[in-house]
């Protein structure tokens, strides 16, 4: 073990702050991209610094939702390109996880979840038997339709290569029906969904399904998701802000990538802020090339596919080859 002095934790936390809503906002991080590297990384020796996988235990608030494939390499030791370019990187949101037993492969099936029904406008809501006449209920959450969400989940479906594919949308995407395609646990498990959360409690934020018979939202919350039983499986949640929770000291980050990680999911990928509903070209790419991957753990190769997408993106063109919108993407893994 080789330790290094970094700056103090106020210094670091508004370098930290300054940096993610400048990705956010769409703006050059130039300056406050390598300001921050530098005081993270500046004293890793090259022979560290140019190891390809890296595992970040982002174990505490500092690190809790830094886009850190936007990051350029430390100024003295390169060029200025992003460290996605040159790394594949896990966040480890405590070490714990190190201690988690390896799990078996799962069996190759792709399960997705998109395209929930979320209002009564919804032309598909009435079509639902007994649904037109059941009495309304006051909801705290009123969402708008995910439209570009069935497209995402089917263009990766496909892209998976898998043999095996389940899709619930509309209707379908209930916890029941959820429950019932996990019996036995998939591979790859994608949901195109909201997640919601009340105000200031991160750690509490849930995946939004289809309206229930009384006309509310069922919601995926992190206690009912750590009940099931996925050893194994690659999980992905394309919602906004997916990878939002709360940091308790010794325990590391709670939300819903914890919450699947303690199902058992081999790894999870989330966003670290909000990102648009389109066609899920982001996803396609990384199901693509994750099934080009072979060498490794599931999670070692979902990594390498998510720096891929990343750079392939970035030397792209139009709004897909910002930061603000490749940069959202991490993943979180317990190995």
């Amino acid at each position: 073990m080789n330790l290094y002095q970094i700056e103090g934790r106020s210094q670091l936390e508004s370098k930290a702050a300054q940096l993610t809503q400048t990705v956010r906002d769409g703006k050059r991080i130039n300056e406050v991209g390598q300001s921050f590297s530098q005081s993270i990384f500046g004293a890793l020796p090259e022979r560290l610094l140019n190891k390809p996988s890296w595992i970040i235990v982002a174990d505490g608030a500092l690190l809790n939702g830094i886009p850190f494939a936007v990051l350029p390499e430390p100024p003295h030791y390169g060029p200025g390109r992003f460290l996605a370019e040159k790394h594949s990187i896990r966040l480890l949101p405590s070490e714990l996880l190190l201690l988690s037993p390896s799990a078996k492969r799962p069996v190759q099936r792709f399960v997705g979840v998109a395209d929930p029904i979320y209002n009564r406008a919804d032309s598909r809501f009435k079509h639902e038997q007994g649904w037109d006449t059941a009495p309304v209920e006051a909801s705290s959450v009123t969402l708008a339709r995910l439209a570009g969400s069935g497209q995402e989940i089917r263009s990766s479906a496909k892209e998976s290569g898998l043999p095996n594919q389940q899709i619930l949308d509309g209707p379908q995407a209930s916890a029941q029906n959820l429950r019932q395609a996990l019996a036995s646990p998939p591979e790859l498990l994608h949901f195109a969904v909201h997640v919601v959360s009340p105000p200031n409690r991160p750690q509490e934020a849930a995946l939004a399904l289809s309206l229930n018979k009384d006309g509310v939202p069922e919601l995926l919350t992190p206690e009912a998701i750590a009940t099931f039983r996925l050893p194994g499986t690659l999980v992905v949640l394309s919602g906004c802000s997916s990878s939002q929770g709360k940091t308790v000291p010794s325990a590391g980050l709670l939300g819903l990538s914890r919450a699947w990680l303690l199902a058992g999911a081999e790894a999870v990928i989330a966003s670290s802020w909000p990102t648009p509903d389109d066609s899920g070209r982001f996803f396609s790419l990384f199901y693509s090339h994750l099934r080009a991957a072979t060498i490794g753990t599931l999670s070692q190769r979902a990594s390498l596919a998510l720096a891929q997408t990343q750079m392939e993106l970035q030397h792209g063109s139009g709004y897909t080859s910002s930061p603000s919108y490749w940069g959202a993407y991490s993943i979180i893994s317990k190995e």
